[in-house]
């Protein structure tokens, strides 16, 4: 609470470098492993309790519900904005963007790693522990025989 806000952006700029290569990390692992984006990509959509509407409402508030926390924040760090339109480009381009990019490297990773598991796991802290515990804590993510000894993924 001492450090004001306008000297954290350094280590946020860090932090987003870590996480974005974590993310491409991930998703290289996941595509390389079972040579594809898993079963999800293969499976029709369903609508939720049979319409096409509802399914879309869920879709659009699932999307705004994550935007969220991020716009409550939002004017406490536009304040320290150099310019009044500078927060206008990160609000219109680069906050939807990356919810798309993030969004769809969670799906594609989730569906990736429901083949290896045997089960659909959404939580990402949850996913990880999972796979640690199927690659037998390994460090690497992967021992030599499990991960050439007939998981189906051959």
């Amino acid at each position: 609470m001492r450090i004001p806000p306008e000297r954290l952006q350094r280590p946020f700029i860090i932090s987003s470098i870590i996480f974005s290569g974590t993310l491409i990390g991930l998703l290289a692992w996941a595509v390389s492993t079972v040579h594809g984006g898993g079963p999800m990509w293969k499976q029709p959509g369903q609508p939720i309790n049979g319409s096409v509407g509802w399914s879309m409402v869920f879709g659009m508030t699932s999307i705004l519900g994550s935007w969220g926390g991020g716009t409550l924040g939002q004017s406490d760090w536009t304040r320290y904005a150099n310019r009044p339109l500078a927060p206008t480009l990160s609000q219109m381009f680069a906050a939807p963007l990356m919810i798309i990019v993030t969004s769809t490297i969670g799906i594609v990773v989730t569906s990736c790693a429901s083949q290896i598991v045997g089960e659909v796991i959404w939580n990402p802290i949850v996913l990880v522990g999972r796979l640690q515990d199927f690659y037998g804590n390994s460090p690497r993510g992967m021992d030599s025989d499990i991960f050439y000894g007939g998981n189906g993924l051959d």
